[in-house]
């Protein structure tokens, strides 16, 4: 049996609000066996307008949205990169609720087979650490990370930590 497939989601929107707020960008980092395999990212077209709260937080303005493509022209891909994944996010309610409400507007229904919030692991990884919020881990563990709140590279630092965890982990695990 293979191991499984860690797909590593951070989700930008236009705000928390599940019932009116959209995905703008999306950014998935595909890890097994402790080992980043892959990167899916986009941004998403919206007919909403991007608060300048999430513009500051994100550097994602409207107009580089408008060659990007809706959710909807690319709901099918991602749920065919998604589907047999253990779906991974740092808070993991927040991005799965909103793919998830995304795919039923699409007429796509998605049950990840299970799910990891890297919130709560890192907590177990790392309890000395002050902060986990996802910037301050990066800072404390030297993985670098740029551009915080952009969804590419939030995914894959989140999959770097999830990998140091993981090899903290079972190093501790062999210590025993």
């Amino acid at each position: 049996m293979t191991e499984p497939c860690y797909a590593v989601v951070d989700l930008e929107t236009t705000g928390n609000q599940l019932d009116f707020d959209e995905i703008i960008q999306i950014g998935i980092t595909f890890v097994r066996e402790n080992k980043i395999i892959g990167t899916y990212h986009s941004m998403i077209k919206t007919d909403l307008e991007i608060p300048p709260f999430i513009q500051a937080l994100t550097s994602i303005e409207e107009d580089m949205l408008a060659q990007a493509p809706y959710f909807q022209d690319i709901a099918e891909d991602i749920y065919n990169q998604l589907k047999d994944c253990i779906f991974v996010a740092h808070n993991v309610a927040f991005d799965l609720n909103f793919i998830r409400k995304s795919f039923k507007n699409c007429g796509i229904k998605y049950k990840p087979r299970k799910v990891l919030d890297t919130l709560e692991l890192f907590k177990v990884a790392f309890p000395t650490d002050k902060s986990y919020q996802l910037s301050e881990l990066a800072e404390a563990h030297d993985i670098p990370l740029d551009n915080a709140h952009r969804a590419d590279e939030d995914a894959t630092t989140t999959a770097k930590l999830m990998i140091l965890a993981c090899l903290l982990y079972t190093s501790d695990a062999a210590d025993e």
